[in-house]
């Protein structure tokens, strides 16, 4: 498995950002506002401020975060939820609800391999 963190900071902007390939399960580029990162005890990104809209993809999965709001990201660095700028459909068995704008997405994964994917409207 192989696991890379990259981190570029432009004072200049004030922006700070952050690139994350984790080949299980996660590929993300955050722009984070000045000031609004916070970490865990690992110093892997918890969460901040969103500088930008972003999208997220998770394996097949695709999320919409919206620039103004706060992501935020386990402490293995595996992306754990947003609040979305554009709505996703989520597929379950035999079922597809969509998620709509604003709401707040959670993705989590089980030991065992399973997404889930929470919508709160």
């Amino acid at each position: 498995m192989q696991k890379f963190l990259l981190i570029i900071f432009l004072t200049t902007t004030g922006l700070f950002y952050i690139c994350i390939n984790y080949s299980l399960p996660a590929l993300a580029s955050v722009a984070c506002q000045s000031g609004t990162a916070s970490y865990h005890s690992n110093n892997s990104l918890a969460e901040c401020i969103l500088s930008r809209n972003t999208e997220i993809r998770v394996n097949n999965s695709y999320f919409f975060c919206k620039e103004g709001q706060p992501i935020d990201f386990t402490e293995k660095g595996i992306f754990n939820g947003c609040v979305l700028s554009e709505s996703i459909e989520i597929r379950r068995t035999g079922e597809v609800e969509t998620c709509p704008i604003n709401a707040k997405v959670s993705f989590s994964i089980s030991e065992d391999g399973n997404q889930s994917i929470v919508c709160e409207v």
